[in-house]
């Protein structure tokens, strides 16, 4: 065997040790969760360390758990009413934009543009008026203990805020 398939063995060999990885949102802490979500940094999904060449080594597999965790989180806890109606606005405005391609239709521009800055209004709406921190902070007065967000899974920091929630809707009707 050649000196460069050596190299290149050990190098794969190398690069290949297995990875720990969080199965679930049910022990991804949310501090992870919450960093891969404003970086897109999927080092986060990783129980250890990893170099770069290990990062760049398995960032499809990476990419596919972060994609498989989001799934999941939607899954349990869906989408807010905020974001889904974002969601519906937008799928509006496409629809639109179609039939007018389609139909050659001028006369559906003002209502695009209309459509359009409906969803601009939403969006401003959706503007989360609070920080990570602030939200941990409230959950542990909520709680009347302390939280370790590095310890505390996605599964856990969310079933918290939907107790709470519901509590509060609870507590307005009375």
């Amino acid at each position: 065997m050649h000196l460069f398939q050596r190299f290149k063995m050990w190098l794969y060999k190398k690069l290949t040790k297995s990875i720990d990885l969080y199965k679930s949102i049910d022990d991804l802490p949310i501090y992870n969760f919450h960093k891969v979500m404003l970086s897109d940094d999927f080092r986060f999904l990783v129980k250890h360390k990893i170099s770069d060449k290990q990062y760049a080594f398995y960032i499809d597999k990476l990419g596919e758990k972060w994609v498989s965790h989001y799934d999941e989180y939607l899954d349990h806890f869906g989408l807010s009413k905020a974001h889904s109606k974002i969601i519906d606005q937008q799928t509006k405005i496409a629809k639109l934009i179609i039939r007018r391609w389609e139909k050659e239709d001028k006369s559906l521009e003002s209502v695009i543009e209309i459509e359009q800055m409906r969803l601009k209004e939403l969006s401003g709406k959706r503007e989360k008026k609070s920080t990570f921190e602030e939200d941990i902070a409230v959950i542990e007065k909520y709680r009347g203990i302390g939280m370790d967000a590095k310890k505390t899974s996605v599964k856990m920091f969310y079933t918290y805020i939907k107790i709470m929630e519901k509590d509060g809707k609870e507590n307005q009707r009375v």
